[in-house]
């Protein structure tokens, strides 16, 4: 879908009465145009929550997620590489293996990221 295609579906949300909107995957971070639809959907007053695996966060997109009214979720199971894949099932694990050091994992720590 264009980017102009989800702007007005934002739009329509928005006048059909919802409150919320949600990004999910595949992975959200990754969609070119996800800073203007997370501003819109501010600009309309949804919140909104990004899931993210936070690889692939982009340093100019860090301040559209610390926005009042946007929150960002993600899934953390554990910082050793055997315990993630008997958990997940998959054995697929972060490019750091450990997401408490990755830069990622680090920066949404930052005050204002919520």
């Amino acid at each position: 879908m264009t980017r102009g295609g989800w702007l007005s579906v934002l739009d329509q949300a928005a006048q059909t009465g919802f409150t919320r909107v949600q990004f999910i995957g595949g992975e959200p971070t990754l969609h070119p145009a996800l800073s203007d639809l997370v501003n819109r959907a501010v600009e309309l007053g949804l919140s909104v929550e990004v899931f993210s695996n936070l690889m692939h966060v982009r340093e100019s997109l860090w301040p559209v997620l610390r926005q009042r009214g946007v929150s960002l979720a993600t899934s953390y199971y554990s910082d050793q590489a055997d315990e993630h894949d008997r958990i997940t099932g998959n054995g697929v694990r972060t490019d750091s293996g450990q997401c408490p050091g990755h830069p990622a994992c680090r920066h949404h720590r930052q005050p204002g990221v919520a």
